[in-house]
């Protein structure tokens, strides 16, 4: 959907692109929704098993690149031949300069897809590393039970004043009865 956007909307900013998703995702009709959840959940289970295409679940998820970062790819390569005693900072400021001088319609032609980025050579694609799940700590774990009795007992209450009350809690805890949420997951 993001890049359907960018493609109908190149002046978006990313959170107008949020907005403009989570506004589709909530007009979408139910079947159409779970045939996203369904979709997404087969992907995961291709890249768990290692079917992710180059990169696999241990590497991360692949996205494609940015018309910015396909230009700026390209870009860096040709001014690298061009000027090879100029620094790398200079380059990438001459890059962005460039890019702030570019009309909406030139930089969409810079997608993965697009006129002109589909011409950079190498990767369109890169792997965003996965972050390993760790055990919620103790508080985490205390504060996650605290704001569901607190919910049921003060449910007239916003989140603020019970997370106020839950760090006063906190606070006021031995250690052993802190330790006694180390290892609990409600």
């Amino acid at each position: 959907m993001s890049k359907q956007l960018q493609q109908e909307h190149p002046g978006y900013k990313q959170s107008e692109k949020m907005r403009k998703i989570g506004e589709l995702w909530r007009n979408l009709a139910a079947g159409e929704r779970e045939q996203y959840a369904q979709d997404a959940k087969v992907q995961e289970a291709a890249i768990a098993q290692g079917g992710g295409g180059a990169a696999s679940a241990s590497a991360g998820i692949v996205r494609s690149l940015s018309n910015y970062h396909l230009y700026v790819k390209h870009m860096l390569s040709q001014l690298k031949t061009e000027s090879p005693q100029s620094g790398q900072n200079e380059r990438m400021k001459k890059i962005g300069e460039l890019w702030r001088a570019m009309t909406a319609d030139e930089k969409a032609s810079w997608c993965a897809d697009g006129e002109q980025g589909s011409r950079v050579p190498g990767e369109n694609t890169y792997v965003v590393q996965r972050k390993m799940q760790n055990e919620p700590s103790a508080y985490q774990s205390f504060v996650k039970h605290m704001v569901m009795e607190l919910r049921k007992q003060h449910p007239e209450k916003r989140q603020h004043e019970h997370m106020r009350k839950i760090g006063e809690l906190w606070r006021e805890m031995s250690g052993e009865e802190k330790a006694k949420y180390r290892s609990t997951s409600t």
